[in-house]
Order: structure tokens, then C-alpha cells, then sequence
């Protein structure tokens, strides 16, 4: 019996099986939220304030609540979800056997022990999921003591499922197909139908009359149901549940190999990709890190529009960008390095293929290293006569393996001399700072030597009449008859005292009138002064000294050893009078003294200024270097390509910019120390050059796993990229699967392809709109207008054109329809939804649109190929060249190609700027802001006077500047856009009356 042909009673099992699950499931829901309330309420009622200990049960309850709501938010999430099919399965183990039924979804769902909904990526499930021919699978399980436990599972029924909220939308029954009246008793009691529905199937069943090829026409029918919604879905969609064998064989391949998948258009290559990644996660816990994966695909648009399904397969949070975006991410990953820092890139900025393919070449990659080598190499013998003197041994031998490992090697043994020397050179300044400071001390004695002699004479008679007077004091204190020897005594204390005084006074005229002698001194002392004037700029401090007074100092020590023995001379002729009053001059010299025989004694060897002055020298050479050489590196191959420095000293980035920085850091200093990727998964990969996939090899030293998708024969002649897998074999071995199956297009369409290209896909899908053919210009003009006023037209619409002024051409001539169009040829736009998406056929891989327009009379075989695989529904070709002469307007691509092209020839064109052209269409009268972007250089056109717009004509990046200081100053708004309005120029324009 075909249950398939009872789809109502069939969808009706279904729909009771999914409300018994729904009830049980929103039983766990209303638990949930019991549990909730009581962990709010416990929080609600702990009164902190008058017992501290309940602090830690609130916290445990705030916890509680926050597990509790996670886990709420999962089960909610599943519940929408839930399952897309349902299989009954025989097992049998050691302890015995019966029927298990299993619904199997996106994601797993279950509460404490019960499993309400399996995730596809279960190995189990997968293995039904994932080949729909299998019915045989032993499942192997090992334990925590490593014991394995064997289960046989045999499929008995499997049904597929499509929901929609609450509701069961559709059924159908894959396997057996065709049931008997054996299989139906079999199941009974299990669940997996209704005991009801299946007496009532056993009742109807006529074992003559069923044909099993009818029961497979059904599902094939339902699979073609399904390939048909795809086409008319502009997001990518997860296909977990109608993946074909060959697909899941290769989603399930083993990870820790290298994988090519060439597939041809709409062979689901990219869904492939997408859905390996859950697969392979799931099995390598252990082995594989989310944050060590990234995946690489051709365009933003990509990455939009494979949003959702990331979410759907739980790979939301693996990385994603485009090659470019992963050079930039690599980038980061060297210290001192940022992403970026070459400029920011105009990806509508081309190079011409001669000069990209240089970029992308083996010959690039030696001028780098041809540069590096010559740039980063010295000679470092000059530092062996510095090792010897210092003794400091040397590694002079360049031993790093790259050149910043070397530069640091040569700094390190530069610094090493520099030190060793310094510390030589600290030393000897001490020392001379000790003996000039006590030379100091000694002409700073001579100098003040007289008033120092006066003051502290005055001291001592100041002294000595204190004595008198504290003796008269305890006089009067005293009995005449018991203290008269007291009393005696301190009579005598006071006459000595007044002695000493008369003495003290006859020395202190003396000094006075000795100002010969005094003066003397003072005339030595300005002797020595002046001997030790060569030293007057040496700092209390070594470090407070350059290099240059340090070594004067040094080489001067002589002088200073000279300066105190022709003082000490001088003094010895000297009477050294009044010492008595304080220290005497020969305790000063011989403090002196003591400093000058250790200065005497010092002998370490140290390095003659200028040899030491270029060690240091040579040693901020390589810091620079160091610091500079990949950014200098970066301008010499861009240099030798023909982009020069702007005005501004800045270079244009491309979009080769991040690889070309990203090699020269390589060959600079090796891969990063930073991480690296255990896997990369690249689609679109025929678009990636050798050297490009040699690069990423190497920056995550040659430890990861390539997965590549592409189709070689998408590769644009001219392009960087591939014409055959065979040319990344240097890089890496892999294993290769190729597919021909397209599920993507219309039938119609790849029947078209394999005629016109001579190739072999399989068409898949069902029959679309058709291919059209347009056979002259009056054909394609009518077309054009009956296509641009159809209002009944369905999902995404594209033109493909061979080049940009292609795109001119159409909106010039269409231009009574602008507002129809979606010009992606200026900027990196997102694709439309209701408009004609005008994009060239560099930027369409990757992209899907369900009616494209393609006009091929510029294109090669592959672009074509490329151009017409865009259509899932309905294809227009229209094959003549299309004459461009004279079509007004260039795209940002062509006009700053000319800028780049002319700075780069360094002509006399290059003092032509977009924004030194006259003044059109000013038929108003005063304008503060048309003043204002016109007083600043730019072209305006001034259309508001009927019924237009202002615009201020020029690249964003020319204009940006301006405009926003023009919104501050006027207080307005506007739109970088371009328009009919400037002949399709690009600029900004605003509304305001100003």
C-alpha cells in the first residue's frame, strides 16, 4: 500500500502527532515558568538588612532565575521549530531489542531525560538524514572506562514533514513507500501512526494492485516541490532535510584532509559548504575550536544573504568574510599591525590585469624578497673591535630565520655594545663627578674662606659670653658662705672666658686687616675655578648627560687630575692660618686627593666617541627599520607597478592590497605568532590565486585544512584565479569530489548552458519561465520597455553587463525608467528586491536573481557560463555588441582608473582634478550653499530652480570633506547618490533652499 495517495488522512497522523508533542512540550513551558515565579518570589522575599546570610540564597535565586529563563528561551526556540522528520527504527543491543521512534529537527530539545526533538547532526539521525537510500546503521558508543557498546538500528518507517507553527502543512511518507499488511501490523502500538488509522490501511490493502515505482514518482515529485521554492527565495536556505547522497557524502567527509569540490553551477556547492560545518564540529570536540574556524566567501552579499541559514545550522558565530577581510584578520594578528594600515581600499578601483596578475606572481613575491634583502642587510663586523675591547662576545653571524628575527639579532648585539659601554662610561662619571665635587668643596672653602674665618670667630665669643652669663646666673642662686668655693670657681670660669674673649677680638681685627692673605686664597680658588670651567655643563646626573658631554668629561680626565695638583701646589706655599676656626685646607686636599688616586687608577677600556656615536647610529637604523620596512616594501611594489604617492604622501589601496601587505609581512618576519586557523573553509575558490592560497598555508604555518568549492570553469579569463585545481597541487595534496547535478536553475537554462558550452550537468530542477534569445537591438528594446513596466514580475531581477559602460548605455537609454534601476556598478550596494539590478559580471558570482537579463556580446566563454547560471527562473540573452561611443557619464570605476592611470604616468593630465570644472546649470539666483561647494572648487549643478536638486559633482572620498562642513554650517541634509540630473556623475546632492 502507497500511503502517499492518503495525503489528508496521512498529513492528519501527522498533525496528532505534533499536538501530543506541542501539549507536552508547553507542559515543560508552564513548569518553566512556575519555577521562575519562584525564583523572583524567594529573591522578593529575602530581607538582606536583617540577616546578611540570605544574601547568598538571593544571589543562588537571581542564578537560578537566569538558568531557568535560558533555558526557557531554548525551549521556546525548539518549540517553534521542532522537527522535520520522524523515523521509526528497529534496535537491537546486548540487552534486547524493539521500536524507538525519533522526530529529528534543526535542534536538539529535550527536558531532564526526555527527548522531545534530535538534532539532525546526531550521528544517527544524520545518517538517515543525509543519505535517504540507507536503512542499516550500527552505532558504536564508547564509555568513560572506554568500553564500546554496539547498536544495530534498522529504518522501518520514515516520514517527512513540513510545519508551519502548530500546524502540520504537508506529509510524506519516504520509506518503505510501499507498506504491507505485515509492516502495518508490525508498528501497531508503537505511536509512530495511530492504531485506528492503520487497521483502516490494513482493511484497504491490496497487495495486487500497488505499484512501487507509483510511490516513488510522488517523492520525486515532492523533492522537484522543494528545489522549486528554493528558486523562488532570494536568502540562501538550509537544505538539511532534501540533501541528495553525493551531497551528504561529502558533508560527512572526514575534516583533517584537504577537500576540492568542483561543482558546477547550482550543484549546491556552497550549501555543501555551509553544512559541513555543523557536521564536523559536532564529531571533533576535542580536536576543533569554533574560534579557529573561518570561512571565506566571494562578496558581502554573500555573507547577507547566508545570514539566516548560518543561524538556522548554529554557525552563526564562525567566522565569515571575504579573502580580503581574512588578509585583514591575519594582518591583526602580527604585533604593532592593525588591519588596514596600507589605506582604504576602492574595490571599484581595477587594476589592469597585467599589473594585478604581477601582484599576484611568483616574480612579485622574489622582488619582495629582492627588496628585503637588500634593505634589512648589514654588515656587522664593524661591532668586532668593539666586542674585543669591551670583551663583550658577539653572534655576528646572521642566524634568525627572517628578517626580523635577524634586524633583532643585529640590535640586540648593537645594544649589547652600547650597554657594556655605558656602563664603562657611568663609571668614570661618577668618579669624576666624586672628584669634582671635592674640588668643588675645596674652591668653594678658599673663596668664603675669610668670612668663614669671621663667622665663627663671632660664634666663639658668642659661645664664650654665654659661659659668663649662665655663670652669673647661678651666682646669684648661691649661699655667700656654704657656696663660696662655688662661687670662686665661677669667678674664675668668667675671667677665663673674658680672656678668651680679648683673644677672640684681637684675632678678628687680625682677619680684618689680613685681606692680602684672604685674597690669596680667593685667587686660588678662581684658579681652580677657571681649570674646571671645561666641565660647567655636566649634569649632577649621568642620565641627565648626552653622549657628547659624557665623552668630553671622559677624555678630559686629565685636566681635572692636572687641577688639583696645581692647587695643591699653590696651597703648599701657603701658611694655612685661622685653621683652628675650621676644617683646615689640608683635609680638604686630601679628600680631593683620595678622589683624584681612584680617577688615577681607573683603567677599563672604553670605545673612542665616533666609533661608539655610529654603533648607535647603526642601532636606530635597524629600529627604523624595523619599524618602517613592510610599509616601504608596500610602496616600492606598488611603485614598480605604476601607483605613486598623492599629493598627501598616500597611496591608493586596491583590492589586492591586503594580500600584497599580508606577503610582505610573511617574508618579513614569518607567519604570525598570534594563532592560526585550524580550518578554512573557501568558497568560490576558482577566484583565489596560487600565490594567494600559498599565503594563507604559510601565515597559518602550513597547520590547517583547506576546504575548497568553486568551479573552475567560472574563472573569468584575465582574473586572478584558477583554470584547473591542478595548480594548487605545490601548495597541498587533497581529495577531490566533483559533482554535475544542478538543483539551482531552471532545466530550461542548464539544457541551454550544456548546448551552448558543450558541457554535461544534469538538469535537476523543473522547467522554469524559459531561456529567451534576443535576436536584434529592435527585439531587445522592446523587451527592455516590456520588462520595465511589468508590474506582475516576482522575486530578485538582475542585468548582467560585460563592463561598466554598458551600464551607462542603459541608463541613458532608459533613462525615462531610472527609478526602475539598480545601479550596483558605482558602489558596493545591496541587491534590490524590486528593482532591475544592474551589476557587471565581475561581482555576479555568488549571486542568485530568478529573472536575469545577461548582455554577453563583451563576455568570454566563462563569463557567460557565469552570467546565464544567475537565472533560476527565466533567462534573457542578448548577444550583440552593444555600441558605447559616446555615452555620457563614467562610472566610479572608469574615472578614477583614468585619475590612477595618470598619476601613475606622472602626465601632464595629472593636474587635472574632477573638482576644477566649470560651473553648469546655475539659473538662480543667490545661494549661500551652491557659494559655498563652488568658493571650495567642486562642479555644481543647481537644478532647483526647476523643480531639481543641487549637486555638488565627485567621488565621496573628494567631497565628503566638504559636505559635512556644509551640513554643520547650514543645517541640512542630503544623498550621495548620482542621477540623470549629472549625465549619471557621482556626487551629493540636497533639496535645501539655502
Amino acid at each position: 500500500m502507497n500511503i502517499n495517495e492518503h495525503a489528508e488522512e496521512l498529513k492528519k497522523e501527522e498533525q496528532k502527532v505534533l499536538d501530543i508533542l506541542i501539549t507536552k512540550m508547553d507542559k515543560v513551558i508552564r513548569n518553566l515558568d512556575q519555577r521562575m515565579q519562584g525564583y523572583v518570589e524567594e529573591a522578593r522575599n529575602t530581607d538582606i538588612s536583617i540577616n546578611p546570610d540570605s544574601y547568598l540564597a538571593k544571589v543562588l535565586a537571581q542564578q537560578g532565575l537566569k538558568d531557568t529563563h535560558e533555558n526557557r528561551k531554548n525551549f521556546l526556540q525548539a518549540r517553534d521549530e521542532l522537527y522535520h522528520t520522524r523515523l521509526l527504527l528497529h534496535y537491537k543491543d546486548v540487552n534486547g531489542e524493539g521500536l524507538v521512534e525519533i522526530k529529528v529537527g534543526l535542534h536538539s530539545c529535550n527536558n531532564n531525560a526526555e527527548n522531545f526533538v534530535t538534532s539532525w547532526k546526531m550521528p544517527l539521525c544524520r545518517h538517515y538524514i543525509l543519505n535517504n537510500s540507507s536503512v542499516e546503521y550500527e552505532s558504536v558508543v564508547k564509555d568513560k572506562h572506554g568500553i564500546e557498546h554496539h547498536t544495530d538500528y534498522t529504518l522501518i518507517v520514515k516520514n517527512q514533514v513540513k510545519l508551519r507553527f502548530t500546524r502540520v502543512v504537508s506529509a510524506l511518507n519516504l520509506v518503505p513507500g510501499v507498506f504491507d499488511d505485515v509492516l502495518m501490523n508490525q508498528i501497531k502500538g508503537t505511536g509512530y501512526f495511530s492504531d485506528s488509522f492503520l487497521e483502516k490501511m490494513i482493511q484497504e490493502f491490496k497487495p495486487d494492485e500497488y505499484d512501487p515505482n507509483a510511490a516513488a514518482k510522488i517523492i520525486s515529485d515532492e523533492f522537484l516541490q522543494e528545489l522549486l521554492e528554493r528558486r523562488s527565495t532570494p536568502e540562501f536556505k538550509n537544505i538539511v532535510f532534501s540533501i541528495q547522497k553525493k551531497q551528504g557524502e561529502i558533508i560527512q567527509a572526514p575534516y583533517n584532509r584537504n577537500m576540492i569540490v568542483q561543482g558546477c553551477a547550482g550543484s549546491g556547492k556552497s550549501m555543501i559548504m555551509l553544512h559541513r560545518l555543523p557536521i564536523i564540529l559536532y564529531d571533533n570536540p576535542k580536536s576543533l575550536n569554533r574560534s579557529n574556524l573561518y570561512i571565506i566567501t566571494p562578496s558581502q552579499m554573500y555573507i547577507d544573504m547566508a545570514e539566516n541559514m548560518r543561524h538556522q545550522l548554529e554557525i552563526s558565530d564562525i567566522k565569515m568574510g571575504t579573502i580580503e577581510q581574512y588578509f585583514d584578520y591575519c594582518i591583526q594578528k602580527y604585533a604593532g599591525h592593525k588591519a588596514g594600515e596600507y589605506g582604504k581600499i576602492s574595490y571599484h578601483t581595477k587594476l589592469t590585469s597585467k599589473k594585478e596578475k604581477y601582484i599576484y606572481s611568483k616574480e612579485c613575491i622574489e622582488a619582495i624578497k629582492s627588496f628585503l634583502d637588500k634593505n634589512c642587510k648589514m654588515d656587522m663586523s664593524f661591532l668586532e673591535q668593539a666586542s674585543q675591547t669591551l670583551s663583550v662576545p658577539l653572534n655576528l653571524t646572521d642566524s634568525g630565520e627572517n628578517y626580523l628575527s635577524q634586524i633583532r639579532g643585529r640590535v640586540l648585539n648593537c645594544q649589547k655594545i652600547i650597554n657594556a659601554n655605558n656602563v664603562i662610561l657611568s663609571q668614570y662619571y661618577a668618579e669624576i663627578r666624586n672628584t669634582l665635587d671635592a674640588l668643588d668643596m675645596l674652591r668653594t672653602a678658599l673663596r668664603h674662606r675669610k668670612d668663614n674665618t669671621i663667622r665663627n670667630i663671632n660664634k666663639a665669643i658668642f659661645k664664650e659670653k654665654k659661659t659668663i652669663s649662665d655663670a652669673q646666673k647661678k651666682m646669684k642662686t648661691y649661699d655667700s658662705v656654704i657656696n663660696a668655693q662655688a662661687i670662686e670657681n665661677r669667678k674664675i670660669e668668667i675671667n677665663e672666658s673674658n680672656d678668651k674673649i680679648e683673644f677672640l677680638k684681637s684675632t678678628l681685627e687680625s682677619v680684618y686687616e689680613d685681606d692680602g692673605y684672604f685674597k690669596k686664597l680667593v685667587n686660588i680658588g678662581e684658579k681652580l675655578q677657571e681649570a674646571l670651567n671645561i666641565f660647567e655643563n655636566l649634569k649632577k646626573e649621568y642620565a641627565q648627560n648626552d653622549d657628547d658631554t659624557i665623552n668630553e668629561a671622559v677624555n678630559n680626565i686629565g685636566k681635572i687630575i692636572g687641577a688639583y695638583f696645581m692647587i695643591s701646589w699653590d696651597l703648599s706655599k701657603v701658611e694655612d692660618k685661622y685653621s683652628e676656626y675650621q676644617e683646615s685646607i689640608a683635609e680638604l686636599l686630601d679628600k680631593a686627593q683620595n678622589c683624584v688616586n681612584i680617577l688615577q687608577n681607573e683603567n677599563k677600556k672604553y670605545l673612542e666617541y665616533s666609533y661608539f656615536a655610529k654603533i648607535k647610529n647603526k642601532c636606530d637604523i635597524l629600529i627604523q627599520m624595523n619599524e618602517g620596512i613592510v610599509k616601504n616594501t608596500y610602496t616600492f611594489i606598488m611603485n614598480k607597478i605604476g601607483i605613486k604617492e598623492s599629493d598627501n604622501g598616500k597611496i591608493q589601496a586596491f583590492s589586492c592590497s591586503p594580500y600584497l601587505y599580508l606577503q610582505i609581512l610573511y617574508q618579513f618576519q614569518g607567519h604570525p605568532n598570534n594563532g592560526f586557523e585550524s580550518f578554512l573553509s573557501i568558497d568560490e575558490a576558482q577566484g583565489i590565486a596560487p600565490e594567494e592560497i600559498r599565503l594563507l598555508y604559510n601565515v597559518n604555518d602550513g597547520k590547517t585544512v583547506f576546504n575548497m568549492f568553486g568551479d573552475v570553469y567560472q574563472h573569468i579569463e584575465g582574473a586572478k584565479g584558477i583554470d584547473s585545481w591542478s595548480e594548487y597541487a605545490d601548495v597541498f595534496t587533497s581529495d577531490m569530489h566533483e559533482m554535475q547535478e544542478n538543483y539551482r536553475n531552471a532545466s530550461q537554462i542548464t539544457d541551454f548552458c550544456n548546448k551552448q558550452f558543450g558541457m554535461n550537468m544534469s538538469a535537476i530542477n523543473t522547467p522554469g519561465k524559459g531561456v529567451h534569445e534576443i535576436l536584434s537591438d529592435e527585439e531587445f528594446y522592446n523587451e527592455m520597455i516590456s520588462q520595465l513596466v511589468d508590474t506582475q514580475r516576482t522575486g530578485l531581477a538582475a542585468i548582467i553587463v560585460g563592463n561598466d559602460m554598458e551600464a551607462r548605455y542603459l541608463l541613458n537609454r532608459f533613462g525615462a525608467y531610472e527609478n526602475k534601476f539598480h545601479d550596483m556598478t558605482i558602489e558596493d550596494f545591496s541587491i534590490h528586491r524590486t528593482r532591475w539590478n544592474i551589476i557587471n559580471i565581475d561581482d555576479a558570482k555568488g549571486l542568485e536573481f530568478s529573472t536575469v537579463i545577461v548582455l554577453s556580446g563583451r563576455m568570454s566563454r566563462n563569463e557567460k557560463y557565469i552570467a546565464y547560471t544567475r537565472a533560476l527562473d527565466e533567462l534573457f540573452v542578448y548577444s550583440d555588441v552593444i555600441d558605447v561611443t559616446g555615452i555620457e557619464g563614467k562610472s566610479t570605476k572608469a574615472k578614477t582608473n583614468e585619475i590612477k592611470e595618470n598619476v601613475a604616468s606622472n602626465t601632464s593630465s595629472r593636474q587635472v582634478h574632477v573638482k576644477h570644472v566649470s560651473e553648469k546649470n546655475n539659473n538662480r539666483g543667490n545661494s549661500a550653499v551652491r557659494d559655498f561647494f563652488k568658493n571650495s572648487g567642486f562642479e555644481v549643478i543647481d537644478n532647483r530652480g526647476n523643480g531639481g536638486r543641487l549637486w555638488i559633482i565627485g567621488e565621496k572620498t573628494d567631497i565628503r570633506d566638504t559636505v559635512n562642513s556644509a551640513i554643520a554650517q547650514f543645517g541640512m541634509s542630503g544623498k550621495y547618490a548620482s542621477s540623470k540630473e549629472t549625465n549619471f556623475k557621482n556626487g551629493w546632492y540636497t533639496k535645501t533652499d539655502k
